[in-house]
């Protein structure tokens, strides 16, 4: 019991670890998230597939915006350079000022290479970004998928079916029952061992349903790019 208690506590630090990569406020880590479980599924967030708050699909769209910046860089370099001449010249003890200006005419077009190159990049970060926001659409709905199944099971395991009481409260009178009927003589001790066996392995079953269930809400929240500091304690009431 203790090596195992020991393994799960080594698993919540990387988990928490883990976590801890989503937090960007300052010195926050996993460690200081908390959400009331009381036995009750998180509330499943409201559906949606565009998770353009993301930071890789922010992240893409900013350098489709710098790309886009660099091809109206690279043709106002057409024209490089325009000059200007002012001052004065003497002649035969005449003194006349002379002005003057410069205008390199793009005969050539020598930009045209770095403009093809900056359209090149534009359209190569356009492409990334289409590819992101449809990878990120995909795990979303995935997630999403997955937190709405793991919810509806959570859900009937914590409320019951056809009016029936939940799941631990039914394996927790099955047990107080047989160890009545025990005391009574009317069963053997082997019924009562069955039916304490049995509500563990309800318990084990719910809480694990329940973990699997907080799990997968948060794993929603990461791949919508929510705020979890701020998303999950509002699903736990």
């Amino acid at each position: 019991a203790a090596t195992n208690a020991t393994l799960l506590e080594a698993d919540l630090a990387r988990a928490r670890a883990e976590l801890a990569a989503f937090l960007d406020r300052g010195t926050i880590s996993g460690a200081d998230i908390v959400v009331a479980i009381d036995d009750a599924p998180l509330a499943l967030p409201p559906r949606d597939e565009t998770p353009s708050q993301r930071p890789d699909v922010v992240a893409a769209r900013e350098r489709l915006a710098a790309a886009g910046a660099g091809v109206t860089a690279e043709r106002a370099m057409i024209v490089r350079e325009l000059g200007a001449t002012f001052g004065a010249k003497r002649t035969a003890g005449t003194t006349s000022m002379v002005a003057g200006m410069s205008l390199p005419l793009p005969i050539f077009n020598s930009n045209r290479g770095e403009v093809a190159r900056a359209n090149g990049e534009r359209d190569a970060a356009a492409l990334e970004l289409a590819a992101r926001e449809r990878t990120a659409s995909a795990e979303v709905v995935g997630a999403y998928e997955a937190a709405r199944l793991l919810t509806e099971r959570a859900t009937l395991l914590a409320q019951g079916t056809d009016g029936r009481p939940p799941l631990l409260a039914r394996a927790d009178e099955g047990r107080r029952i047989a160890l009545g009927a025990y005391r009574e003589g009317a069963v053997s001790l082997l019924h009562v061992i069955d039916a304490a066996r049995a509500w563990s392995e309800a318990r084990v079953t719910f809480y694990q349903a329940l973990y699997a269930q907080h799990e997968s809400v948060a794993a929603l929240l990461v791949a919508r790019g929510d705020d979890l500091l701020a998303e999950l304690p509002r699903l736990s009431t």
